[in-house]
């Protein structure tokens, strides 16, 4: 389960990285067509760009709690798992 437990991190984290840096192409795609549009076009992009990042921290918050709840749910079974193991140990003395 550990290893599951990564992978699916490393997967996430990499989506996540994907998913900023589409953001911020998309952001400056917005202000390089401000030339040929007009000003709006501008806080468009920036407002990507700036709320592409501050999104991609907060998911990136939100990946880390859920990794180290994961990773504690996995430890808790390992606990219930061991003190089962020796109690059956303890009973067939």
């Amino acid at each position: 389960m550990d290893i599951l437990i990564r992978i699916f991190f490393i997967i996430a984290l990499v989506l996540l990285i994907l998913g900023v840096v589409l953001s911020i192409l998309g952001g400056g795609y917005n202000i390089i067509s401000a030339v040929n549009g007009g000003f709006n076009y501008v806080w468009a992009g920036v407002l990507q760009i700036v709320f592409g990042i501050l999104g991609g921290a907060l998911y990136y918050l939100a990946l880390i709690w859920l990794r180290l709840v994961a990773l504690a749910s996995l430890e808790m079974i390992r606990v219930f798992m061991d003190n089962e193991s020796n109690t059956r140990k303890l009973l067939a003395k």
